[in-house]
């Protein structure tokens, strides 16, 4: 029986960059192939807020893993960031399941494009 892998992901809350409004960064682990030690991080934005039902995230781009626990100013004056959200999530095929204190439920995912709340 095949093991269900659980990765971190976290929610920053990105304020004051100069070319966008306040918005959520969620922030996931990938695994590159089937070694689970080979891991990435790929973040996703929103300006919904969390609860919302109908809570869609688009891919942004992959970012180093400090990200994970970094929380502060952002090089090149893009603003700061601030963890709002810590947890796991387990992918299930094309869903992900979150298991976060504020971030919870399932999520499609269309592969490099977003990930959108199945209701």
């Amino acid at each position: 029986m095949k093991q269900i892998t659980k990765l971190k992901f976290a929610v920053l809350r990105h304020s004051g960059h100069p070319e966008k409004p306040d918005h959520y960064d969620i922030v996931v682990e990938t695994v590159f192939g089937n070694n689970p030690e080979e891991t990435a991080l790929s973040k996703f934005e929103t300006d919904s807020e969390l609860e919302n039902p109908s809570l869609t995230a688009t891919f942004e781009r992959d970012v180093r893993r400090r990200y994970l626990e970094y929380e502060g100013p952002l090089d090149g004056n893009r603003g700061e960031v601030k963890r709002v959200d810590l947890g796991f999530y387990t992918p299930l095929n094309s869903h992900l399941s979150f298991q976060g204190s504020l971030l919870q439920g399932d999520f499609e995912l269309i592969p490099n494009k977003e990930i959108r709340r199945l209701v």
